[in-house]
Order: structure tokens, then C-alpha cells, then sequence
């Protein structure tokens, strides 16, 4: 792969200006598209994932200036989104509304990734039939457009901030083909490598391809410096104040086991089946056309290696689809120029616009159902999780103890020491040897929670069955939990499952009548 088909993959051409699409249509398509975008996005305003709510805990604590940890006093990386998680201290250093700082946010990084999409199909696209302006655009509000994005930026965590990063690394990465640039997107990759730890084989990935389009020596040697510098800097940095090499979720979650390889199948499919996946089969002509080869192993290997990424971790825990969200710029840019690669220009104009269509039409049909599953899982969460963590804060001394495994929502209101049961919060049980999901019943009690919360599927479970998460079970069996534990309040998330919040009997921190 030479330099010179990677040029000729992006070499400018001149067109007919009659061909361009007109200014005013361009801007209506768009305004159009953040209509839609707007409308969707404020539907969902009512929903955002518990996990979000583990950011703006360690947020809250940085802003306060008692460090980057989930409990004061205990430096735990129970996080993996470093850069959008110190952003989310703003609002509480400015004393701004926690959600609609979160909300807006995470709206305008996905706002952003249309941008950045808009930009990498420029760079990335052909240049022929009328130039790369309204193909790019085509790609973009097929961004912004899919009912999948929005939801993705509703839940609020950082899968937007880590898409634009993304997108825009590898746009200006491309637009760096001219001889003596400035490697721009190595500051870009560094930024996408501290919003997320798998961030970091992206801007590897296009630090190879910058060897096999053979940019010149300054070039790889300044982007090396600018990418693995930063990164490095801020590796070393982080594993000082933590005392791991990874974040704990890595050692809590683990990855790689035949269980998450199935569950991360799964969701793939579930993906490339609400986005009628199949039509990205069109792209891999861009593979072996010699005038788009270049360019299309680049982007198709991000592809790659985030699919990858999302069947070794076997996917979000929600089994929503933040993992892949990403890869829908380079899916559409693919599939767009491998059917503009067509030589019949009418049939080649019907196939993208029915291509376009196919590709929205599940993701759209299907969007009030998950609309209606998102609201009614944050009305749940605020029902349950947010009324016990308000009446902790309310009913509970400073000094109280919460035990529980929802670690995001009720642990931020409740703003007590919180034990994170399953490990993503806590190095002990992170550390523990086995898959995610282990438990140490022992330690949990050994540290004398004030309040110790189970989850189960009926109000008033007996049997081992009847708790939703096998290890409470075990600790509802203990003699210890027994001997010094009693049902004090339940919070009703919903139809099969319930918080079971109980009270150590000689808790001097938790009223008897809580």
C-alpha cells in the first residue's frame, strides 16, 4: 500500500458546479435531521442510565476536592470514562442542574459526531460525480437520523464524547495527507484514549496505517510522540494515584469468557438486525476498488477492532448499544461510497436512496417500543433507587454504611460510604478470582454495613430463587446476616423487581423506624 494510492483514494477533482447540491437544500436536510434529533432527545429527557450516575458520584467527590474516588478516602477506578467523568464535575463546581448538564452534553457530542462524520466523508469519499459534499452529508444525517444515537446520548454516559473522538481522529487523519501537516489527530487519539482505555488501539491502529501509506519520518515521529506522550503521561498518572496497572471494572468484569462471547453475539446481531446490517455488505466493494483500497482498510479496521472489542467484553450491561454506536459513521461512509462505486448513475442514485431508507426504516419502526422501555426504566429508577437514596440522605447519619449492588443513582442521593457489592467500586471483591458476578458474602458482612440492600423478584422473598442476583441469596442465608439483620424498607422498581433494604439491628446510624 503506497502513498500514492492512499492519495489517489482522496486526490481532489473538479466538478460541474450544476452537480453540487445546492446550499439551501443541504442546510433544510440538515435542519430537518436536527428536528428529528431534538424531538427524539427531548422525549427521552427523562431517561438516563444508572450508571451515569457512578460518574457524577466520583465527579461530585473531585469537585469537592477529596479526589477522583467513588468513597472518600479510597482511591478506586470504578470508572473507565476518565475525561467525561471530569467533565461532569462542572456542574458541580458551577452548582448547575446535575441532569440537564449531563443532558446537554451528551446531546452536543452527538451533535458533534454528525459534524465530525460530515468531515471524515469529505476526506474519506471519492471525489467523483459532483463531488464528496452530498455523499458526506448523506452520511452524517444518517448519523444524526438513527433513533439509536439518540438513545445512546440519552442514557448518559460517555458514548457519544468517545464517538466524536473517534470520527474526528480519523477525519483529520486523513486530511493530513499533504506533505510537512502537523499530525493533528494524534492529539485527537490521545483524548479518545483517556475517555475510554480501549480508546487506546484506535490511535495505534492509525499510527499502522500511517506506516503503510508511508508518511514521511517527521510526521510518524511527531505523531508518535503527541499520541503515546500524552497517553503515557496520563497512564502513568493514573496508575500512581490507583494502584493498578487497569480500572477496577476491568478486574471486576474480566473479559474474554465464553459466556460474554455469546452475550456479545448476540447483541451484535440484535444491532446489525434493527439496523438492516445486511446493506453494509455494500462496502466491501471499497476493498477492492484500487482507487478507495487505501482508505477503506483504514476505516473498515476500526470497524474490526470495535466489533472485537464488543465480543470479548461481551457487550453493555443494559444491552443497549453503546458499544457499536460508534461504528455507524464508518459503517455509512463505507456503504455509501461502495454503491457510489456504481457506473450507472441513475441506478446508483435509487440504490443509495433506497439503501438509506433500509438502513433507518427498523431502527425508526421500532423506536416506540424502546422509547417506551427507556422512560419507564428511568420513572423506575427514580421510583425506587432515587427514593432510597433520598431517604438515606434524609433519615441516616453522616457515618452510615450503605451495602448494595445498583451503585450509581441511590449511592450519589444517599452520599454515604457505599460498598459496591459486585466489585466495579470496590478493589477487594474486583480482585476476587472468577468472571463478573463473584461475591465474598464474608467480607460484605465483615465490614458491619448499616444497611445492606437485596434485590429480589417477589416483595417478600424465602427461597433462593426468588433474589434476582444469586449471592444475595447466600448472604440472605448467612447466620451472620440472620443473627444481625432485619427487613426495614422495600422500594418497588417495578413488577419483578424489588430493593429489600435491611437495617443491622444495632446500627446507632439508621433509625429503628427506617
Amino acid at each position: 500500500m503506497t502513498a500514492s494510492i492512499s492519495r489517489r483514494a482522496r486526490r481532489p477533482e473538479s466538478a460541474p458546479t450544476r452537480q453540487r447540491l445546492p446550499a439551501v437544500v443541504a442546510i433544510v436536510a440538515a435542519c430537518l435531521a436536527l428536528g428529528v434529533f431534538g424531538w427524539i432527545y427531548l422525549r427521552l429527557w427523562g431517561f438516563v442510565q444508572d450508571d451515569a450516575f457512578i460518574s457524577l458520584r466520583y465527579a461530585k467527590h473531585l469537585a469537592q476536592g477529596q479526589g477522583l474516588v467513588y468513597n472518600v478516602g479510597e482511591r478506586v477506578e470504578g470508572y473507565t470514562n476518565f475525561l467525561w467523568t471530569a467533565l461532569l464535575a462542572v456542574p458541580f463546581l458551577l452548582n448547575w442542574g446535575l441532569v440537564p448538564f449531563l443532558k446537554i452534553a451528551s446531546a452536543t457530542f452527538a451533535l458533534l459526531s454528525g459534524y465530525a462524520t460530515w468531515r471524515l466523508g469529505r476526506a474519506a469519499l471519492l471525489k467523483d460525480e459532483g463531488g464528496p459534499h452530498p455523499l458526506a452529508l448523506l452520511a452524517a444525517l444518517l448519523f444524526i437520523l438513527n433513533p439509536i444515537v439518540a438513545i445512546s446520548a440519552a442514557e448518559g454516559l460517555e458514548t457519544m464524547m468517545f464517538t466524536f473522538f473517534l470520527v474526528l481522529a480519523t477525519a483529520l487523519f486523513c486530511e493530513e495527507s499533504r506533505p510537512g501537516a502537523l499530525p493533528w489527530s494524534a492529539l485527537v487519539a490521545a483524548a479518545l484514549a483517556m475517555t475510554r482505555p480501549d480508546g487506546v488501539i484506535f490511535g495505534v491502529w492509525l499510527g499502522v496505517i500511517a506506516i503503510l501509506w508511508r508518511r514521511g519520518r517527521r510526521y510518524l515521529i511527531a505523531y508518535g510522540l503527541i499520541f503515546l506522550g500524552l497517553f503515557s503521561i496520563y497512564f502513568a498518572i493514573r496508575s500512581w494515584y490507583y494502584g493498578d496497572l487497569l480500572p477496577n471494572t476491568f478486574y471486576a468484569k474480566r473479559g474474554g469468557s465464553v459466556a460474554l462471547l455469546e452475550r456479545g453475539w448476540a447483541q451484535l446481531l440484535a444491532f446489525i438486525a434493527v439496523d438492516n446490517g445486511w446493506i453494509w455488505l455494500a462496502g466491501l466493494v471499497t476493498l477492492f476498488s484500487r482507487r478507495t483500497r487505501a482508505v477503506a482498510i483504514a476505516l473498515s479496521g476500526i470497524v474490526a477492532l470495535r466489533v472485537a472489542f464488543h465480543l470479548w467484553s461481551g457487550g453493555p450491561w443494559m444491552e443497549r448499544h453503546r458499544f457499536l454506536v460508534p461504528i455507524l459513521p464508518f459503517l455509512y461512509i463505507l456503504t455509501i461510497q461502495g454503491i457510489a462505486l456504481w457506473r450507472a448513475v441513475p441506478l446508483r442514485r435509487i440504490a443509495l436512496a433506497v439503501a438509506c431508507v433500509l438502513m433507518l426504516l427498523p431502527a425508526l419502526l421500532s423506536y416506540p417500543l424502546e422509547e417506551s422501555r427507556a422512560l419507564g426504566y428511568g420513572f423506575a429508577l427514580r421510583r425506587a433507587h432515587g427514593a432510597l437514596g433520598s431517604e438515606i440522605d434524609a433519615r441516616t447519619r453522616p457515618s452510615a454504611v450503605l451495602a448494595m449492588d445498583d451503585a450509581g443513582l441511590a449511592p450519589l442521593l444517599a452520599d454515604r460510604v457505599t460498598i459496591d457489592m459486585l466489585g466495579l467500586n470496590d478493589r477487594h471483591i474486583a480482585h476476587l478470582p472468577g468472571a463478573f458476578g463473584k461475591f465474598d458474602v464474608d467480607y460484605v458482612l465483615g465490614r458491619r454495613p448499616d444497611l445492606i440492600v437485596l434485590v429480589a423478584s417477589v416483595p417478600d422473598p424465602v427461597r433462593d430463587e426468588e433474589f434476582l442476583i444469586g449471592y444475595h441469596a447466600r448472604i440472605f442465608r448467612s447466620p451472620v446476616f440472620g443473627a444481625s439483620y432485619r427487613f426495614a424498607r422495600r422500594f418497588d422498581f417495578g413488577p419483578g423487581y424489588y430493593l429489600l433494604a435491611y437495617r443491622r439491628i444495632d446500627s446507632s446510624a439508621v433509625p429503628a423506624d427506617f
